[in-house]
């Protein structure tokens, strides 16, 4: 698993965090990146908005903050719940946080 990160996106350190709760930090290979300095055709084949965060796993590449958390969470289980409602909420908090939260904090 390989993330592109910049230390200064806030999208970016949402993903650590779940990383770090779901204790997969040392597996994925982290790869500083400014998409300001560096907006390769690399970078642009991977996310058509040449932003950070992507996130690979073999041949899957994720680039949208909320989309990766969920990824992860699925994925590794531990952080979402496992009834209905209740997953019906976490999602409700999540894009919430996403569409209201993150852009008055200088989030996408």
């Amino acid at each position: 698993m390989k993330l592109y990160h910049a230390p200064w996106s806030p999208n970016c350190q949402k993903i650590f965090i779940t990383m770090y709760a779901l204790g997969i930090r040392d597996r994925v290979d982290v790869v500083h990146f400014d998409p300001f300095e560096d907006r390769s055709e690399e970078l642009e084949r991977m996310n058509p908005n040449r932003t950070v965060p992507v996130f690979a796993d073999g041949e899957l590449v994720l680039w949208e903050s909320a989309a990766i958390n969920l990824y992860l969470a699925k994925k590794h289980e531990g952080l979402l719940p496992d009834s209905a409602a209740q997953y019906g909420d976490a999602l409700s908090t999540i894009f919430f946080e996403t569409g209201a939260v993150a852009p008055t904090i200088g989030g996408e």
